[in-house]
């Protein structure tokens, strides 16, 4: 990682990684595993299209 102030790559690789943790606990019902699916999918792909970029 660069030694920029403000990383908003490491801050999304963070943040996508607590949100892999907070789904684990997630009741394993419909609604939790539909929200849940969700929320994953949405946290990493932030951190993916960033990286895509030339940011």
């Amino acid at each position: 990682m660069s030694n920029k102030p403000y990383d908003l790559e490491e801050r999304l690789v963070n943040f996508a990684a607590d949100a892999a943790l907070f789904c684990k606990g997630i009741p394993n019902d419909f609604t939790g595993q539909y929200y849940g699916h969700q929320l994953l999918r949405s946290a990493g792909s932030s951190a993916q299209l960033l990286l895509k970029t030339d940011y």
